[in-house]
């Protein structure tokens, strides 16, 4: 080989490298997959026996994945003081882990709303709970802490689900779209996570 090919051949090495060291700078590494997530809340007619979901999708593109589970809101047909949540979008407005107060446990805390049947009244103090002592246990002595039967799906207008199911819930709600983070700090509050219909 002769100097000159042997130069053209070590320039033409050195523009390869050069060009596979742009393309590793210039390429972005592929980004982890986004989750979003959101419930939607079915009132299916019955203050006892709705279905609660929850709803992500990879990306913002389809397919919309879902997990369904029974839920139950309110005591009455209507959506007044204690009967089912008004339609529409809520903001989550903190999520605890251990919550300490009325309801206990792993609890979700809604923005307030004003009843569409009665547009005098504001709606407040709305939750997505079940009910379980604040260390997510059962009790056996305090029955708000005690989930027995069909009957605990009723509420005062708030969406109440399963112990059974809660752990479900839970965990894909820090999994798949929702927060790992737990109290009423950054990020909450959440816009646009729950839908209610009919």
């Amino acid at each position: 080989m002769t100097r000159s090919v042997a130069g053209r051949v070590c320039s033409l090495l050195a523009l390869s490298v050069l060009l596979v060291g742009l393309i590793a700078v210039v390429s972005p590494a592929r980004a982890e997959a986004a989750y979003i997530g959101w419930f939607v809340y079915v009132r299916n007619g019955s203050n006892d026996n709705g279905t609660l979901m929850w709803k992500w999708t990879i990306d913002d593109f389809p397919p919309v994945y879902s997990v369904s589970h029974r839920a139950g809101s309110g005591n009455a047909p209507n959506d007044n003081t204690n009967g089912w949540l008004p339609v529409g979008w809520y903001s989550i407005k903190e999520h605890w882990n251990k919550y300490d107060g009325d309801i206990n446990g792993r609890v979700w805390r809604l923005s307030n709303k004003w009843s569409v049947q009665n547009p005098s009244v504001l709606r407040y103090d709305l939750f997505i709970h079940t009910e379980e002592t604040p260390a997510n246990g059962q009790s056996s002595s305090v029955e708000s802490e005690r989930w027995d039967g069909p009957s605990d799906y009723y509420s005062l207008g708030c969406v109440k689900v399963s112990y059974g199911n809660m752990d479900g819930v839970h965990t894909r709600w820090a999994k798949y779209g929702g927060s790992t983070a737990h109290g009423s700090g950054s990020p909450y509050p959440l816009s646009s996570k729950l839908y209610v219909h009919n």
